[in-house]
């Protein structure tokens, strides 16, 4: 009877050790999921990598300080009345559309900047970078004669709602005043002569209307003829052009294909105004016809155009100079929503402001 018993004991305490770890491991998970969804969203997510320019990585920490303080110059923009009146709708919503990978890319295009700066004696001191922060923050003179605010309020304020340190800030601003220094070097680098073309074209909205034209011109319809025939702006005598100033087909056209007298077969174009954010987020296809009168190998460039060339300069630069780095982009719609959903948190207690 006691061997029965103490069997009876054994298998009860077995039973209870059991019952006590499944129920320890219920509870290990129960609260072991929670904390390693913390764990992931707030410490081990803030580290992974977003892009990586050789040996310099950008953590999504510090990505979400860079899309906080671009969102809160976003909201700025907004509240100082940005046209909204576009047809293609607010130009700041679309803005802070691409906002999430344009921080990314810019940040990438800043790293090489500081690179290439540097082997080029470009540089920006402390005092530069105090002069341009003071100017930024200074008041103007109030017109209803109270004191005008102090400008190392402003500046703390601003901090506070971009989120960011007074170092973090100060970086930023190197930053940009050495991009300005590199955009004025490579502008001036901008030949005043160059290789150009004189260039007609007839200008179509529909593929079919200028294969129409071709058409009418293989069957011996004169050039300037369908010319005349185009409405206002429509092509015509379009002048002299270096390369730089049309997109890359119309250059390969004219510059490799067509010489003096020759006219081209109809192709398509997708031209857009240099820092034009509608056309570049809604480009317009056009379809040209063109024919070459005269080439000149070394003629003076006109300044309108050459215009052109100096402000599209720094971002042929950029293209040119990033295959010279090892360049990862780490970006992933995980991140990106990440990032967006802990940008959402901390909008509705930032008010714009303007500094």
């Amino acid at each position: 009877m006691s061997r029965r018993l103490a069997a009876r004991w054994a298998r009860e305490r077995r039973l209870q050790r059991l019952v006590i770890l499944g129920v320890a491991g219920v509870l290990l998970v129960a609260l072991g999921l929670p904390a390693y969804a913390f764990y992931r969203e707030y410490v081990a997510m803030g580290l992974e990598p977003i892009a990586r320019v050789e040996d310099r990585v950008l953590t999504m920490n510090e990505y979400l300080k860079l899309l906080r303080y671009r969102d809160y110059l976003l909201q700025l923009q907004a509240g100082l009345g940005a046209s909204t009146c576009s047809p293609f709708g607010d130009p700041v919503a679309m803005q802070r559309a691409i906002l999430p990978t344009q921080v990314v890319f810019d940040w990438v295009d800043d790293q090489v900047v500081r690179r290439e700066a540097e082997k080029l004696g470009l540089s920006v001191s402390p005092d530069e970078v105090e002069q341009t922060i003071a100017r930024n923050f200074t008041p103007p003179q109030s017109q209803t004669g109270q004191p005008p605010a102090n400008p190392a309020d402003l500046l703390k304020d601003f901090l506070g709602r971009a989120g960011l340190s007074e170092a973090e800030y100060r970086d930023i601003v190197a930053g940009q005043l050495l991009r300005q220094k590199l955009d004025a070097f490579v502008r001036d680098q901008v030949p005043t002569v160059a290789e150009q073309v004189h260039v007609q074209a007839l200008v179509y909205d529909k593929a079919e209307d200028a294969d129409q034209a071709y058409n009418q011109l293989q069957a011996g319809e004169s050039f300037e003829t369908l010319l005349g025939e185009l409405p206002s702006g429509r092509g015509g005598d379009l002048g002299w052009f270096p390369r730089g100033v049309r997109d890359a087909e119309f250059d390969r056209v004219v510059f490799e294909e067509l010489q003096p007298g020759q006219y081209s077969k109809p192709f398509a174009t997708t031209e857009t105004p240099p820092n034009d954010l509608s056309s570049a987020l809604n480009p317009q296809q056009k379809f040209y016809i063109v024919r070459v009168l005269e080439r000149d190998p070394n003629r003076p460039i006109d300044p309108d155009k050459r215009s052109i060339l100096q402000d599209r300069a720094l971002g042929w630069w950029l293209d040119k100079h990033r295959q010279d780095y090892h360049i990862e982009y780490l970006i992933t719609s995980e991140k990106q929503l990440w990032a967006t959903r802990r940008l959402e948190q901390g909008r509705p207690g930032r008010s714009p402001a303007s500094p």
